[in-house]
């Protein structure tokens, strides 16, 4: 265990903190000189989240601050196994991860800290699709049918529920629904790569997907978006962040402020100009460039925001996943500098 306390009486306090990376506002070449660590591994998954890191490589961002950047490629539930593997083949410095299982992981006690904050929802970015001759016309048709989702983003057993909660179509027991119990249809598990052909061939009903899935699958089989799952309270829902462990922050907060300096420089580009994004994509996914330009695209934050990603505890507490306690303001942002212990005063 981390030894840090996770009392609900801080919410207020980590709650409305508003955390600015360390750093950020240094010059490039002053960062590049305090980094301990030039050439790092970062993992990411093959989604629209990590389309900033991409970008701030392809731009210079990261040379511009001394770092070498090897890109990764992992599933977005392995942030933890990646960061923590044993064999350095296998070790990443950082790692770009889905927040459900990171804050599980991080409330059984893992040492892990969020450097920065990835990827948030926006219109479009998270969907539930349907063939156009399935029948099903709004999410109560989903009672009873076959829900492909995929068991690597478990963020999306949790949309897909609140969507069904929206419309009144889960079961509630004090105040709480169970995931595995309370929903009134079946989940089926599988990639997001099969789940176009799965919906084509009537293997499933519906799918939850998230981009670029949804575009992919509008464009090869005609699928058509039955609902929005970031919509009403999962409008822009944080998804994904940058992670390290609480050793790696301590030892390189030279290193991990270059990092975060250059990555919100992308994602601050990313943001204002879409474009890059869909133009980027192609590069490391497998769809298309026609494909990419349809891409619905969400927010890539410049900050850290404890407020904003205490939504998702909150959200995973009502749904069972947590019991409510973490308090993200105690994992955000750089590693705090140790203070040192006063000196004693020679007695006599």
């Amino acid at each position: 265990m981390t030894g840090r306390p996770l009392h609900r009486g801080l919410a207020v306090i980590g709650v409305a903190a508003l955390i600015t990376v360390t750093g950020c506002g240094d010059q490039p070449s002053d960062l590049g000189r305090n980094v301990e660590k030039s050439s790092i591994r970062v993992g990411v998954p093959d989604t629209v989240d990590a389309a900033p890191l991409y970008l701030a490589r392809q731009e210079g961002y990261f040379a511009e601050v001394g770092l070498s950047v090897e890109i990764v490629k992992i599933t977005a539930d392995r942030a933890q196994s990646v960061l923590e593997a044993k064999e350095p083949k296998d070790r990443v410095d950082i790692a770009l991860g889905d927040y459900v299982p990171i804050f599980q992981e991080l409330e059984g006690g893992a040492d892990l800290r969020i450097l920065a904050e990835g990827y948030a929802a926006g219109p479009g970015v998270l969907q539930i699709m349907t063939t156009r001759d399935s029948g099903i016309g709004s999410v109560v048709d989903l009672q009873n049918r076959k829900v492909a989702v995929d068991p690597s983003y478990p963020l999306g057993k949790l949309s897909l529920a609140q969507t069904l909660a929206s419309k009144s179509v889960v079961s509630i027991v004090d105040g709480v629904v169970d995931l595995e119990t309370g929903l009134p249809l079946t989940i089926v598990e599988m990639p997001f790569k099969q789940m176009a052909g799965a919906l084509e061939d009537g293997t499933v009903d519906a799918a939850w997907m998230l981009e670029p899935y949804v575009s992919a699958a509008e464009q090869t089989i005609g699928a058509r978006k039955l609902a929005d799952a970031a919509e009403g309270s999962l409008s822009e829902l944080p998804l994904s962040g940058y992670m390290v462990t609480e050793s790696w922050a301590k030892r390189y907060r030279g290193t991990g402020a270059a990092f975060v300096s250059a990555l919100q420089k992308a994602q601050e580009l990313a943001t204002r100009n879409p474009g890059k994004v869909r133009t980027v994509l192609p590069s490391y996914t497998k769809i298309t460039k026609v494909t990419a330009a349809l891409v619905g695209i969400g927010t890539y934050p410049i900050s850290n925001n404890a407020a904003r990603l205490q939504r998702v505890v909150d959200l995973m507490a009502r749904y069972g996943m947590l019991t409510g306690d973490l308090i993200i303001h105690d994992y955000l942002g750089p590693a705090a500098t140790a203070t040192p212990s006063p000196t004693p005063t020679p007695s006599g």
